[in-house]
């Protein structure tokens, strides 16, 4: 009879949860995942009739049907490996080593762990997970939700997506993370927060104790990221593994993961948010967003100086922002369905985007004026990452328009889309920009007529580069035929700020010493020196280096002449403090090049560049140079072209620009 009963009282069991939830009504999407669910089914079954009982339980059963729909798609690492995994990092993660080998000893288990016990296997939820999981996991939330102040102001829908989720990103392991952590940052939460309840500013003051709590525990000062960008290890997801790392992540996005974690286990509505691409750069960044009670959205970078509600990177130009999401996309997942090349930032179905939230947007309608093909039904919207076009939004293709939704505005960007028989992603129309008035404004070249420009660099000027540009200001270049410099002819091209200044001497007679001088309460402070022959103006000339005593460090005078624009020379004292050269004999000069201390990418004397414009179809040529100044020339179609210009002897930095033929002057975006 024990052996008989249990298989006879689970049919009966089921058979039953069968007949309670057949009286409520099923929903295509939810039919669809039970189905899915295959032999899994059963355990979802029995959450929907576990809350189909009691009438008092009908928005949890609402809250079960909203996770099963959505189900289909999330995936995480099978726990019990997990586990195992977790138990070999721990250790290390607890160790006093240094931050250089615990990620060592990490990256070798990693390395290791797969010939060892075999690759970590992924589990689809919806054919993995349990009721008692599940049951488990919207009873706690709901208990946030009804007990804790600072999530109660959040609708049903806002509820579903900022605290019931059983897991908080992809490839979590279902482990008791919203259990396990909720005492970890928040203990005495309720006691901290009796003002701010009275000044219904709760949500945004308790996210901003745990934060705290946080930083407390983490450490006040940002993070490093020692893993490598070529790190191939596993991910460091589970809930153990987070709440004990407190020093080896290996990036933004993961230490928004584990802040995500930590707040919604407290019941604090947490999201994460991205932007794949920055506007007028490489790179995106991921942060975490809290919905406030006056039902704002507060943005805070995680371990960082400012408390939630003082903006991250204010300065950056962001075209679109997105949101990790347990709710799967419509659209996004139309898109997979009907296109065959998705870009890979549109390949997860669980992302929304939430750019409206973050500033003014605009929709756009443009033009199919290049590669008309009739079968593309999608097109996408790309900003440039230094390097190449990336697609940032995606849209319908109606007749010979792709209509966009939430662009920011101030960008250059590019319309694309896949070609039907290359499978690669080509532009429909000239580059363009939204101006703050709503107006696009197409960046097309006018190769009618030809007019020169002058380039100073390939890539707009960070601050250390404005930084060593003022440092160069008002300086001196002398030349004399003694020594002690005197009577010297004195040169100063230095007035404003610029990444390089470059000095004609061709009129002048041979001089044998030659020097630069700081300015006043300033020291010398210069990346490279070059004396250029006026016999050979392609030849530098080299002296004997003299000049006031003393360095600070390693930034020796030696550096000046080292032809590396990333060292520098930086004199010990305070003011016209001066390096000089003796040639040994009079020379005569063609010019004299001063580089200011900065990120090596302007003009390099003696690389070689290559100029490009687009014409609305790709990038096309204007040929190779090599640079014998700090400045390069060119002819190039007026009108409004977008350029690229390219070191081909070194360095990876590239950015567009335009060019005001005006003001002489790049105008970078």
């Amino acid at each position: 009879m024990h052996y008989t009963c249990k298989p006879f009282c689970h049919t009966i069991s089921y058979i039953c949860c069968l007949f309670l939830i057949s009286c409520i009504s099923r929903t295509p999407p939810l039919e669809h995942a039970l189905m899915e669910a295959g032999e899994n089914r059963s355990e979802l079954e029995a959450v929907l009739a576990h809350y189909s009982r009691n009438t008092a339980d009908s928005l949890k059963y609402k809250a079960a049907v909203f996770l099963i729909e959505n189900m289909p798609g999330h995936t995480g690492y099978a726990k019990e490996q997990m586990d195992s995994l977790t138990d070999s990092m721990l250790p290390i993660l607890r160790s006093s080593v240094s931050l250089s080998d615990k990620q060592n000893k990490i990256e070798k288990i990693c390395s290791q762990w797969d010939s060892i016990h075999g690759p970590l296997k992924i589990e689809q939820d919806i054919q993995s997970i349990t009721s008692e999981y599940l049951i488990d996991n919207i009873d706690s939330a709901f208990e946030l939700w009804e007990n804790e102040p600072w999530c109660q102001h959040l609708t049903f829908d806002e509820f579903c997506e900022f605290i019931l989720p059983y897991r908080c990103i992809e490839l979590q392991p279902l482990d008791n993370w919203r259990r396990d952590n909720r005492s970890t940052f928040s203990f005495g939460l309720d006691n901290k927060l009796r003002y701010a309840l009275r000044q219904n500013k709760y949500s945004l003051q308790a996210c901003r104790e745990v934060y705290n709590e946080i930083r407390r525990q983490f450490g006040l000062v940002e993070i490093y990221f020692p893993f490598t960008p070529g790190y191939k290890g596993y991910p460091l997801l589970s809930a153990k593994l987070l709440a004990e790392n407190k020093s080896l992540f290996k990036s933004c996005c993961e230490t928004a993961q584990m802040t995500m974690i930590n707040m919604r286990s407290a019941g604090i509505p947490i999201a994460v948010d991205f932007t794949p691409q920055w506007a007028e750069r490489s790179m995106g960044h991921t942060w975490n967003a809290l919905l406030t009670n006056e039902k704002n959205i507060v943005e805070f970078g995680s371990f960082t100086d400012e408390e939630p509600g003082f903006l991250r990177n204010p300065w950056e130009n962001i075209v679109k922002v997105f949101r990790y999401t347990y709710r799967r996309n419509p659209d996004l997942y139309n898109l997979n369905q009907k296109e065959k090349i998705v870009p890979s930032v549109f390949q997860n179905v669980f992302v929304k985007d939430v750019t409206d939230e973050y500033m003014h947007t605009v929709n756009l309608s443009i033009p199919v004026r290049f590669n008309r093909q009739k079968k593309t039904k999608y097109g996408y919207l790309a900003a440039y990452d230094n390097t190449n076009w990336r697609p940032l939004d995606f849209g319908e293709r109606i007749d010979d328009k792709i209509r966009f939704k939430n662009i920011g505005p101030t960008a250059a960007l590019l319309p694309m889309i896949v070609d039907a028989k290359t499978h690669t992603f080509v532009s429909t129309n000239y580059p363009f920009t939204v101006s703050k008035n709503n107006e696009i404004q197409y960046f097309v070249p006018d190769t009618t007529h030809w007019a020169s420009i002058s380039l100073k660099r390939k890539y707009p000027p960070s601050f250390h580069s404005a930084e060593g540009g003022r440092r160069l200001m008002n300086g001196l270049v002398q030349a004399a035929d003694n020594p002690e410099f005197i009577n010297p002819v004195t040169f100063s091209e230095f007035e404003t700020w610029q990444p390089s200044v470059t000095i004609h001497v061709d009129t002048l007679p041979a001089y044998r010493y030659w020097r630069y001088i700081s300015p006043e309460n300033m020291p010398i402070a210069m990346a490279e020196m070059i004396f250029i022959d006026a016999a050979d103006t392609t030849k530098k000339l080299i002296g004997r280096i003299f000049g006031t005593p003393g360095c600070i460090g390693d930034r020796v005078p030696e550096n000046l002449f080292d032809n590396d624009l990333l060292t520098w020379y930086e004199s010990h004292n305070h003011g016209r403090d001066w390096i000089g050269v003796d040639f040994g004999a009079p020379v005569a000069l063609d010019k004299v090049i001063c580089y200011a201390v900065s990120d090596a990418n302007s003009i390099e004397f003696g690389n070689l560049f290559e100029l490009f414009y687009h014409n609305g179809k790709g990038w096309v040529s204007l040929g190779r140079k090599t640079a014998y100044d700090a400045t390069l020339y060119y002819t190039a179609p007026s009108g409004n072209p977008l350029f690229v210009l390219k070191n081909l002897t070194k360095g990876v930095e590239t950015r567009i620009f335009t060019y005001d033929y005006e003001k002489q002057k790049q105008i970078w975006w």
